[in-house]
């Protein structure tokens, strides 16, 4: 009924449409265990739905319609979409309602990852730097939420673990730190040294001098011990 409501004529009818479909979506997609019913319902009308947003871009719609549809597509392509759909209609998406990137639910988030790391190699560098803010909503997420190990993968996959400081807090940094030195021996040269330095900002940044030390010994960087012996303070 609510995709039918939407190839009316009458645009009025779009946005309380738009908001119930999401609202129905929004509920079912916090745990997902199995495909949730309104996904499965929807399965018929995605190839609809993005005919709907087509349609939309031609006509005289609110941008706020648009983006919102766009950002259902994006969800329904989780279980439906092919290649990229569900990444291309996240970035149609206004940047207000990036925010709420995590309403629609873990499952989304992870697949969105997933997609961003299979299309970061042959990305431009415009493109990039778009990927790169989905990405620095998606990092704090996964660490509310103790997924530290997805978001320490997805910020290895595209080589930005220098992100990673600025959004690890005291209560995740034991966990963080323990899974980016796991993964030392499986990664090959230079991205174990770069892991390894990660880890090490982190420790300093905590005042942790004795598993700092530890790293920078694993290392073997002279200077940083040095630095790490003469700034800890307590003697």
């Amino acid at each position: 009924m609510l995709v039918e409501r939407l190839q009316e004529e009458d645009s009025k009818l779009y946005l309380p449409a738009l908001e119930t479909m999401a609202q129905l979506i929004r509920a079912s997609t916090t745990s997902m265990t199995s495909v949730p019913k309104p996904l499965k319902f929807m399965r018929p009308h995605y190839d609809t739905m993005k005919e709907i947003h087509k349609r939309m871009q031609t006509s005289r719609v609110t941008t706020q319609v648009l983006k919102m549809c766009a950002e259902i597509i994006s969800v329904l392509a989780m279980t439906m979409g092919t290649g990229k759909d569900c990444l291309v209609y996240r970035l149609l998406c206004d940047e207000n309602v990036k925010s709420s990137i995590g309403d629609w639910g873990h499952e989304y988030v992870r697949h969105l990852s997933g997609e961003i790391a299979s299309n970061w190699p042959e990305a431009s560098d415009t493109f990039r730097a778009t990927l790169i803010e989905l990405i620095q909503q998606i990092v704090p997420y996964n660490m509310q939420h103790n997924a530290e190990a997805e978001a320490c993968d997805l910020l290895m996959e595209v080589e930005k673990l220098d992100l990673l400081e600025q959004y690890v807090d005291e209560s995740a940094y034991p966990r963080v730190c323990l899974y980016l030195q796991s993964c030392v021996p499986y990664v090959p040269d230079p991205e174990n040294y770069s892991l390894l330095r990660c880890a090490l900002s982190l420790s300093r940044k905590f005042k942790q001098y004795t598993q700092a030390m530890r790293l920078a010994l694993s290392l073997n960087d002279m200077e940083v011990i040095k630095d790490i012996f003469v700034s800890c303070p307590d003697v």
